[in-house]
């Protein structure tokens, strides 16, 4: 709905609150402000200067503090003072104070360390200042505060009853029945519960609370063991974080008010089954989301916006598989958070993710599973012939890469290492055209389509990886029946580089790191994969990096040249200027005397490795008998889908099935490990 404020045209985005009208987000001039609609329809702009202070008995601020209790507490709800105010809770506690406009306190509460858990308590809004958001902001900067001085602590409070819709909203769960509190007032024991990498250590904290009664306690109080044994049973029964705790996991300072708010509200919607208020917030969030993502270069995107769109990601995957049941939906938009967004073990979009694929994966029929099975695997085409000023890249050992990585030797020119995969037993199950198309056909993934990133026509979409294995399967068929031209005259299909080891943990724990890794402190890798037909190629460009590329199935064609030459080659003016504006590949180039004289490299082979010094120029060609995975890494983090700053090299892939490129295996090879081919 939209709202007209006297004082300005503001446009808004309402979300209901069960303590105001509506929530708005306004959108004034290139601002954005929080709202709230009384129910009245008036439009009240929120003041930003809104603040927590702690207070002591020294400060004025302390007697406002007593003020508000006895206001709240000993007036409004008639609780005599020495029950309010018992000294030795007093003196155990710290106490609070929310600050308006940078100057009157109107709303308190206090801390308090109990046994096992951090009590909060005495929280109050001055009768004025209620329904108009205040609450929910303190409520939010007290648990802040509690994570922050006690982060080992569980957050517990005893929450009146009628408040409980509040609670909730902000994360709370309830872990006891009602009950009757030392003033008879009614109470439930509420619990915050703990971000996903907090639970373990917490769960084992309350197996070792001593279950005897200790002297008197109120049944259901946090201090009643059965309350003790809710709590663990809810540890032990959510192994994600709650998702309306997710909001507090971003820097409000970044993110803003505004958004935090309406993130807020979408998910207590969705935590509620409310679809309607959850799409209304889902939309405008998204919106702004990609907004973020994309306006500057995509790898000066502040983190908390990628942790802020991997989070709403999570809450439209969890909508759509909770109230949909469209699971493949549901992963589709967990996927495309994990390629845009940032997710870690709190948020667990990743394991989210994967749940949901095991879940599609066992609901597959026979004739599913062999959609994509490749009956005909056709043999390679024939590398590109040798220039005749170049010379084959040398022939070494693994010993010859652990000699040159220990003694940290630079690497004067690049080495292939023969069957290095297998030498280094890289992998602990083999990897299978079948088994590739098992684990990622459902998963969404960027596929670049046409045989070169530098061609005008080339472009990438998210896409899931089926559309990449039908392709696959389209071109095998075709050649098998001697219909090349159909083939040339399709732009070929394929998986763009990017972290599928992360967004994919089964492929992670397939991965083994060789002692030789371990013995090292190179943990800085960029971790990147790709699977490609066909008839692709990555144009001739520099990576700026040390290179170690292995090829797992398959085989692949390099011409390298050093970083000698760089003046006798022709870069792209722009984002490009990396990438050389011809290939080495083309016929064409036979006409000309080639510049590079005898430092042009060339060599080809399947799961072999090649560790490159950084700055060499390369350009590489597939060819592979069967479809198959290869290794990379990098030193500097890629951030996104954007090509600002491109590494690697050409390649062009003459494959009869698949190319994939992973990496984080050999992170140790060099200080920084990259590709060697940046994938077309």
């Amino acid at each position: 709905m939209t709202h007209t404020h006297a004082a300005e045209r503001v446009v808004m985005v309402s979300f209901e609150d069960a303590d105001i009208a509506d929530w708005t987000v306004v959108r004034a001039g290139r601002g954005i402000r929080l709202a709230v609609v009384t129910e009245s329809g008036m439009v009240q702009l929120l003041s930003s200067e809104m603040a927590l202070r702690e207070v002591t008995p020294a400060e004025s601020l302390f007697n406002d503090y007593i003020s508000i209790r006895k206001e709240v507490f000993c007036v409004e709800q008639r609780i005599s003072e020495d029950d309010e105010f018992v000294a030795k809770e007093e003196e155990e506690s710290r106490h609070f104070v929310w600050i308006h406009g940078g100057k009157d306190a109107i709303g308190c509460f206090r801390l308090r360390d109990h046994e096992w858990c951090i009590k909060l308590e005495r929280v109050a809004i001055r009768k004025e200042w209620r329904c108009k958001g205040e609450g929910k902001w303190m409520m939010k900067a007290a648990v802040e505060e509690a994570i922050r001085r006690h982060p080992n602590r569980l957050i517990v409070a005893h929450a009146q009853s009628q408040t409980i819709p509040f609670y909730s909203k902000l994360g709370f769960v309830c872990v006891s029945d009602e009950f009757l509190d030392e003033v008879n007032i009614l109470h439930k024991t509420i619990m915050f519960p703990p971000f996903r990498n907090q639970k373990d250590g917490f769960l084992q904290s309350m197996l070792t609370v001593n279950p005897e009664q200790k002297g008197n306690f109120i049944p259901g109080s946090c201090d009643d063991p059965q309350t003790q044994q809710n709590i663990i049973e809810e540890l032990q029964r959510e192994k994600y974080t709650h998702l309306c705790a997710l909001p507090y996991l971003l820097d409000e300072s970044k993110i803003g008010r505004p958004l935090i708010a309406a993130l807020m509200n979408y998910a207590s919607a969705i935590s509620a089954g409310d679809c309607k208020s959850a799409r209304k917030n889902e939309e405008y969030l998204f919106d702004v989301g990609w907004e973020r993502l994309n306006v500057g270069h995509y790898s000066e995107v502040d983190e908390e916006w990628r942790k802020f769109y991997a989070i709403i990601s999570l809450y439209k995957a969890k909508r759509i598989a909770n109230y949909e049941q469209n699971l493949k939906e549901a992963l589709s938009a967990a996927d495309k958070g994990l390629l845009m967004g940032r997710s870690d073990k709190d948020i667990g979009l990743v394991e989210y993710a994967d749940e949901l694929a095991e879940a599609i994966r066992a609901t597959r029929t026979d004739s599913e599973r062999n959609a994509f099975k490749l009956d005909v695997i056709c043999p390679a085409s024939a590398a590109p012939s040798t220039l005749s000023n170049c010379k084959l890249i040398r022939i070494g050992t693994v010993s010859d890469l652990e000699e040159q990585i220990l003694t940290n030797t630079t690497v004067e020119e690049p080495i292939i290492v023969r069957d290095f995969l297998s030498q280094m037993h890289l992998l602990r199950r083999p990897w299978t055209f079948d088994y590739l198309i098992d684990v990622l056909r459902d998963r969404t993934v960027p596929l670049e389509i046409g045989s070169s990133y530098s061609d005008s026509d080339w472009t990438q979409l998210l896409q899931p990886c089926s559309v990449l294995f039908k392709e696959i399967k389209r071109t095998e068929v075709a050649i098998s029946n001697q219909h090349e031209k159909e083939v040339e005259n399709q732009k070929p299909y394929y998986l763009a580089q990017h972290r599928l080891l992360e967004q994919l943990p089964q492929l992670r724990d397939d991965v083994s790191i060789p002692a030789l890794i371990a013995q090292n402190n190179h943990n800085q890798v960029d971790v990147n994969a790709w699977i490609g037909p066909r008839a692709t190629v990555s144009p001739l460009h520099t990576d700026p990096r040390h290179n170690l590329f292995v090829q797992v199935i398959g085989s692949k064609f390099l011409r390298l040249i050093s970083p000698h030459q760089t003046d006798h080659v022709y870069p792209i003016e722009g984002m490009l200027s990396n990438t050389n504006g011809g290939t080495t590949y083309d016929p064409l180039i036979r006409l000309f005397r080639f510049p590079f004289d005898e430092e042009g490299l060339e060599g080809s082979g399947s799961q072999n490795g090649l560790l490159a010094e950084e700055d060499w120029d390369d350009e590489l060609e597939n060819e592979l008998d069967t479809g198959g995975w290869a290794v990379e890494g990098g030193g500097e983090e890629r951030k996104g889908k954007r090509r600002g700053n491109r590494v690697g090299g050409e390649d062009t892939n003459e494959e009869e099935g698949v190319i994939v490129l992973i990496a984080e295996l050999l992170m140790l090879l060099a200080d920084d490990i990259a590709v060697v081919n940046e994938f077309v």
